[in-house]
């Protein structure tokens, strides 16, 4: 009876771990496809010159009298 037991202990701390794993598995997915966005948004930032999205103000020269 004790190693039933003992066996039944474990499977139940096997399980715990295997949800744990599951649940490390589907963060590490999540934080590469942030990773993926973050590194795809810094190369367009980059591809632009690190110039802002819109457009640059042009400063008007004042008339001279």
């Amino acid at each position: 009876m004790q190693v039933v037991d003992s066996l039944r202990q474990s499977l139940e701390q096997m399980e715990e771990v295997l949800e744990l794993v599951e649940l490390a598995e589907r963060q590490k997915l999540t934080d590469e496809r942030e990773i993926e966005s973050l590194l795809r948004a810094l190369r367009q930032l980059q591809s632009r010159g690190g110039r802002a999205e819109r457009p640059e103000r042009q400063e008007r020269s004042q008339p001279v009298d």
